[in-house]
């Protein structure tokens, strides 16, 4: 057993006391402050997801826009080369239906002039044989 003067066991006592307040402080204060910045951790991941999905909606819209205004870009160059496509077919079709009008007009020319060299030489044929009849019967 060990034997104190008076008041000096009160006075060890309240510095045990002090050192047990302090020390339950400090535990008690280092749990609230990690609570605490685990609860920041957790609000501020909350936030950064947030704000991440605004910007991300943010920019898919302008893809999406863009993405549209591209699609109508390519579907007018298209149209337009499908304009030029037809209308260089339909050139094509004129070309050849006067190139073949041009060629049925040349033959049918020279078709009438042979036509009129064979009536021709028919007629002069028959006036020959005709003649000759003629000078047989006389």
């Amino acid at each position: 057993r060990v034997y104190f003067k008076a008041g000096v066991l009160e006075l060890l006592e309240e510095r045990r006391s002090m050192a047990l307040q302090a020390a339950a402080t400090a535990i008690s204060r280092r749990y609230r402050g990690r609570q605490a910045r685990r609860r920041f951790r957790k609000i501020n991941r909350l936030i950064l997801r947030a704000q991440a999905a605004f910007r991300m909606k943010k920019h898919r819209l302008v893809f999406v826009r863009l993405k549209s205004a591209a699609v109508v870009v390519q579907s007018r160059r298209r149209a337009i080369l499908a304009r030029r496509r037809v209308e260089s077919i339909r050139r094509e079709r004129c070309v050849t239906t006067l190139q073949a009008a041009r060629r049925g007009a040349v033959l049918r020319r020279r078709f009438l002039v042979q036509r009129r060299a064979a009536v021709k030489l028919q007629a002069l044929a028959r006036q020959r044989a005709c003649r000759r009849q003629y000078l047989n019967d006389l």
